[in-house]
């Protein structure tokens, strides 16, 4: 039974995910109450408005209009739809992709079709109700990928909460 196992473990590809834990900035203007009060209401009032933040944050990230800047990614949505791994190492299938005409082989993925696929087997997130902080997490079969992945998610999202 552990042979059996230990065989079924080797054939699972890996899976690799890389997080980052944020946490919203909220300016302080606050200055109309004095001494202790002034600093434990703007306690209260800047972890509400963290929170409502937080979840902003999320409903961006997760949008329809904000997956289209990743969409339109070089070799985004390559690595989503055609990536695949075996036991002699990574490649992009065939089946999906011809790496020599750089051409889908039935076409480009649709944009509703990379979205239901990044979000359900590739992107997480975790955001507890009390807390300001949003964990997301990216999963794929190369650590690069979802490195890449993460930091693009990242620099989209600060260049999109700047420009609004």
């Amino acid at each position: 039974m552990t042979a059996l196992t230990a065989i079924y473990s080797l054939t699972i590809p890996n899976v690799y995910k890389s997080t980052a834990k944020l946490e919203p900035v909220v300016s302080e203007n606050n200055t109309s109450m004095g001494g202790l009060g002034s600093i434990l209401g703007s306690f209260d009032s800047s972890l509400n408005q963290k929170i409502g933040k937080t979840q902003q944050a999320l409903e961006i990230i997760e949008s329809k209009d904000f997956f289209e800047k990743l969409y339109s990614k070089d070799n985004f949505l390559l690595m989503l739809m055609a990536y695949k791994t075996s036991l002699t190492g990574h490649t992009i299938d065939s089946d999906i992709y011809d790496s020599q005409s750089s051409a889908w082989v039935d076409g480009k993925p649709s944009f509703m079709e990379a979205y239901r696929k990044f979000y359900n087997e590739h992107f997480s997130k975790s955001a507890p109700k009390d807390t300001p902080f949003i964990t997301i997490g990216i999963n794929h079969y190369s650590q690069e990928n979802s490195k890449r992945w993460l930091d693009m998610i990242l620099d989209e999202l600060d260049s999109y909460l700047k420009d609004r």
